[in-house]
């Protein structure tokens, strides 16, 4: 079994826009290699005391455990909401797969996807 690791870093965002411009912007800066935006899925939730409902977008980063604190970072800072949700896990993944998330994030040369 291969040791192999890639990060997923997932968030939301009110629109489909603002997670695009983000998910964007994460591959061009090489803080993820890839970013799955899906949606508009129902978030249900309480804030400020009052349950609340409303279709949200969610972004999917992949990224290399080398680069997850940057990426996280750079979610925080750019997010509209006053308290994101922004949820990491490491994962196992493909050796062929997992060098070239490293490599779209720093990590080496680039070259087309995987």
């Amino acid at each position: 079994m291969s040791s192999a690791r890639v990060v997923e870093v997932v968030t939301t965002f009110p629109d489909e826009r603002g997670a695009r411009t983000c998910a964007e912007r994460l591959v061009e800066r090489g803080l993820a290699a890839c970013v799955h935006v899906d949606g508009p899925f129902l978030a249900v939730y309480r804030w400020e005391g009052r349950t609340a409902c409303d279709a949200e977008w969610r972004c999917t980063c992949k990224t290399s455990p080398a680069a997850r604190d940057a990426c996280v970072a750079a979610l925080v800072e750019a997010h509209p909401y006053q308290l994101p949700q922004v949820l990491w896990r490491e994962c196992g993944a493909g050796g062929d797969y997992a060098a070239w998330v490293s490599r779209q994030t720093g990590g080496g040369p680039t070259d087309g996807a995987g």
